[in-house]
């Protein structure tokens, strides 16, 4: 069995408007994760690096900028204790709007077989979100990319029973729907785990504790996967 989870770490800001790295860490260090998967992780103006926390979780950490700019760089990562067998970024930006990403990568562990994990973060616009799920049908869909598959991250989709997922039903598992956001009292599961595991089980769960409530204004969600 793996966990890997997703996570929106609001650039490290919690709830309090205090940013903290340690915190976010520590919140990550308690998942006991194989791999994680994090948005809104941001660097600029001498912020905290995604060093820090590859440092401070002891996780090796890739990172999935969607904007680097002269101070730092802002975007998706992924932080792993698994072995990284092939990497590859997609770009999912639409013109007009902020630029999206995703992180591809092909993870071993120890005690598993392999398996591909995929990290981005949706757009706000409806319309925007259609086109990137289609980009991201298109990667799932690709001869290239082996199975067991995850699709973890922030996909923006409020609805609860949104019209805008249901082509990614067509080709993964279906997606428990846990709501994450707000994390002090979370009504809407913006934050999402695929899978595509030839019928294994997975077991999908929001993280509640006290420092995850203040840690970010998204609760972590985590998934146990039997490959």
């Amino acid at each position: 069995m793996i966990r890997v989870a997703t996570y929106n770490v609001h650039g490290l800001v919690g709830r309090d408007g205090r940013r903290d790295p340690g915190r976010i860490a520590a919140v990550i260090r308690g998942l006991d994760c194989d791999a994680v998967g994090l948005q809104e992780v941001d660097s600029r103006g001498a912020r905290t690096t995604l060093g820090e926390l590859e440092r401070r979780t002891g996780m090796e950490a890739v990172a999935g900028s969607t904007i680097v700019e002269s101070d730092g760089e802002y975007g998706n990562a992924l932080l792993t204790t698994a072995r990284i067998l092939d990497l590859d970024r997609h770009d999912l930006t639409v013109q007009g709007r902020e630029p999206r990403g995703a992180i591809e990568a092909r993870l071993e562990t120890p005690t598993e077989s392999a398996f591909t994990m995929i990290v981005t973060h949706l757009g706000l616009k409806r319309r925007e979100r259609h086109l990137q799920v289609e980009r991201l049908l298109e990667i799932c869909g690709n001869e290239r990319l082996r199975r067991p598959l995850v699709v973890a991250g922030d996909f923006n989709e409020w609805w609860p029973f949104g019209g805008l997922l249901g082509p990614l039903r067509s080709v993964l598992d279906p997606c428990p729907a846990v709501a994450t956001f707000p994390a002090h009292r979370p009504v809407l599961a913006l934050d999402r785990i695929w899978t595509a595991l030839h019928g294994r089980r997975s077991r999908v769960r929001a993280v509640r504790t006290a420092l995850t409530r203040v840690a970010s204004d998204h609760l972590p969600l985590i998934a146990d996967l039997e490959l």
